[in-house]
């Protein structure tokens, strides 16, 4: 029986508040991530995992049984704004890709190698498709996991299976901060300048990474 949602990125942002969310209406959650979430409900499972190194995170997933579990939401990812022209530009680019776009390619394996039947939900980004100051590394990195799951879509539903992709714009998450992989002064000056634009455009458009959880799980439930 199909009964359990597994979140990936279950301990900060909009991840967080999706588990939240999940276990509040008593439904049975496993939650991935590096950090740990520090909850005493008896419906969640966490396992600790860094989903940059594949290998860990298929070890991760095949401990998981795939068919109890009825929706996916993929919610983990880093940012950097520095410049892919920077001298770190590539480096930046390789660790952006290794947690933005690689382990979503482990997760469709096991998922369509194992022939289950998930809804699958992921947080990508409007830099997926438009380009914007500072997000070259980023937006590559988030346009490159579009495109896989636009790709896989026509596999994904003669398996029985569905992707939604959420693009979001300027949603207080705390990710730019939280998220950012660059330790560079310039990079976390960017930052601050971006934190507060977007802080800014949410007073104006009340939405928090709480409705936008809140939104997502309805959704999935629909």
């Amino acid at each position: 029986k199909h009964e359990v949602s597994l979140v990936i990125g279950c301990t900060n942002g909009v991840g967080n508040n999706i588990t939240l969310k999940l276990l509040s209406k008593g439904q049975q959650v496993i939650g991935v991530d590096k950090d740990y979430l520090n909850t005493t409900d008896s419906n969640f499972r966490f396992l600790k995992c860094d989903i940059s190194k594949a290998d860990n995170f298929s070890s991760c997933l095949s401990a998981i049984d795939l068919s109890t579990v009825k929706t996916i939401f993929f919610t983990a990812g880093v940012h950097s704004t520095l410049s892919a022209s920077n001298n770190k530009g590539l480096s930046i680019a390789e660790d952006l890709m290794k947690t933005n776009f690689y382990p979503h390619i482990v997760l469709m394996q096991e998922v369509l190698m194992k022939r289950v039947k998930v809804n699958v939900y992921i947080l990508a980004s409007l830099s997926s498709s438009i380009g914007l100051p500072f997000q070259q590394a980023y937006g590559a990195s988030k346009s490159a996991m579009q495109n896989f799951y636009e790709s896989i879509s026509y596999e994904l539903k003669e398996s029985g299976c569905s992707a939604t992709l959420y693009r979001l714009g300027a949603i207080d998450t705390g990710f730019n901060a939280k998220g950012n992989i660059s330790t560079e002064r310039a990079s976390y000056n960017i930052i601050r300048l971006y934190s507060k634009s977007i802080k800014k455009i949410n007073g104006k458009n009340q939405i928090s990474s709480i409705k936008l959880a809140k939104a997502i799980v309805d959704y999935s439930e629909t």
